[in-house]
């Protein structure tokens, strides 16, 4: 199904990029069903942290529709393995062994590998011992994901072809390069979560620091990401919702943040495809 993005056989053919924005996946969820209302499928798509957990459940197979059920079941317990001292002498250290967060994708995702998905699909991390970005679009897909997904601080990092891994908003908050190399993307769109710098107490914690630390370096990266998009001559749309904050201690969040981002591309998208259901 490589190739496909035009809405009942016309229109643009688009490549998606949803960007990190710690639990976003909500929100990046109502985008894809936004789109699927309006009659548009990508022709491929790529994501970051939240964004790359969207992405590959959206090409592994799953709807918008399956995602928001999905989304709206899960409960921090589900996630929530606490490292403790061994964990700390096997590797670099992190709330979270992050273990069960990638049995989670396991269940979640429609296929195991970039290439059974439906559409090509691309997500980022953080290579440790490289200090680099790296892109993956073949092998197993749910170590990839978790990799992309692993915030520093709060989940230890993800070891993928003997090598470490991070989130990949760390260097790019929206990695539109894998898209803007294809040749069957006339149009790339952009759900773009802004990093909002979180409000910090008197005594902030480490994590609150870091978090807020992480969301400056976000912004700067994410505009030189922006700026080398437009550069290339492609088709730019950004599509940048404002949605309730969401975060392992504010799940119940989700489904308003679902259906803001929901809200929001239907009338930023509508025009370019075909309306099919309300």
């Amino acid at each position: 199904m490589s190739g496909e993005a035009r809405a009942e056989g016309s229109g643009p053919r688009i490549g998606v990029c949803l960007s990190s924005g710690f639990f976003g996946f909500f929100a990046h969820a109502g985008f894809a069903l936004a789109m699927e209302e309006l009659g548009l499928r990508p022709a491929a798509a790529a994501g970051s942290s939240a964004g790359a957990i969207v992405a590959a459940m959206w090409a592994s197979g799953r709807s918008g529709a399956e995602m928001r059920e999905r989304l709206a079941a899960i409960r921090r317990s589900d996630f929530w393995d606490p490292t403790g001292p061994i964990d700390w002498l096997r590797g670099p250290p992190g709330i979270l062994r992050g273990d069960a967060m990638e049995r989670l994708l396991d269940e979640h995702l429609a296929c195991a590998t970039f290439e059974a998905c439906r559409f090509p699909v691309a997500v980022n991390a953080f290579d440790i011992a490289g200090r680099r970005a790296v892109v993956f679009s073949s092998g197993p897909l749910a170590p990839a994901v978790r990799a992309s997904a692993s915030l520093p601080g709060l989940f230890r990092p993800a070891l993928v072809g003997g090598r470490w891994h991070l989130d990949g908003g760390l260097v790019e908050k929206t990695p539109v390069a894998w898209l803007l190399e294809r040749s069957d993307i006339d149009l790339v769109i952009i759900h773009h979560l802004r990093s909002a710098a979180p409000s910090l107490p008197r005594n902030p914690g480490a994590l609150q620091i870091l978090r807020a630390a992480i969301g400056a370096l976000r912004g700067r990266v994410d505009e030189a990401t922006l700026d080398a998009a437009r550069r290339s001559g492609r088709r730019l749309l950004i599509v940048e919702p404002d949605v309730p904050h969401v975060g392992p201690f504010a799940l119940d969040r989700g489904p308003d943040a679902f259906e803001a981002a929901r809200s929001h591309a239907r009338r930023a998208l509508d025009g370019l495809g075909v309306h099919t259901t309300r």
